[in-house]
């Protein structure tokens, strides 16, 4: 008969009262969004980054893109991938990670969702976007989220964390 080792329960460590700190940071992927994003990983002592592009590209075989055909299932692997994303931060979150989940969340019926997939945690959304930027996406953030988190033009950490209230979406 084999013998398990478990872990005793007096080592176990107690869960946080305080509901976990998640930061979104959204805009259009480049290095705009990327230089944000790390800069916002180095503020935390214990972080993990969530890129929601590369979870998005793990459906391999019968991969449909966002601005592909055809658009219901397009959507449906939008919502996975950011379904997929809110776990991974929860797990994190859990084991006493801040998570920062990177990814161009465009719509307000997105930031519905990560609210719903997040719910109980302090949602924090920063949106990276330079005021030169001219895309459909970067005009769909523009006109979606106006209302929502703070918005930054660069990597300036200092300013995101002094406004951390106004970054709350929970």
């Amino acid at each position: 008969m084999a013998t398990t080792n478990h872990i005793p329960v007096e080592t176990i460590e107690q869960q946080p009262t305080m509901p976990p700190a998640i930061w979104i940071v959204s805009g259009v992927a480049g290095p705009t969004r990327t230089k944000v994003t790390e800069a916002l990983l180095a503020v935390f002592e214990h972080s993990a980054h969530i890129d929601g592009d590369s979870l998005g590209k793990a459906i391999v075989s019968g991969r449909v893109a966002s601005d592909e055909e055809p658009k219901q299932e397009s959507d449906r692997q939008i919502e996975l991938s950011m379904r997929n994303q809110c776990l991974l931060a929860r797990s994190y979150a859990e084991a006493g990670f801040t998570p920062v989940v990177e990814y161009a969340v465009q719509t307000r019926y997105q930031l519905d969702a990560y609210r719903n997939y997040l719910a109980g945690g302090q949602i924090r959304l920063v949106v990276a976007l330079r005021d030169d930027e001219s895309s459909p996406t970067a005009e769909i953030i523009r006109s979606e989220l106006n209302t929502f988190g703070v918005w930054v033009t660069d990597a300036d950490h200092d300013s995101i964390i002094a406004n951390e209230s106004a970054a709350s979406i929970s």
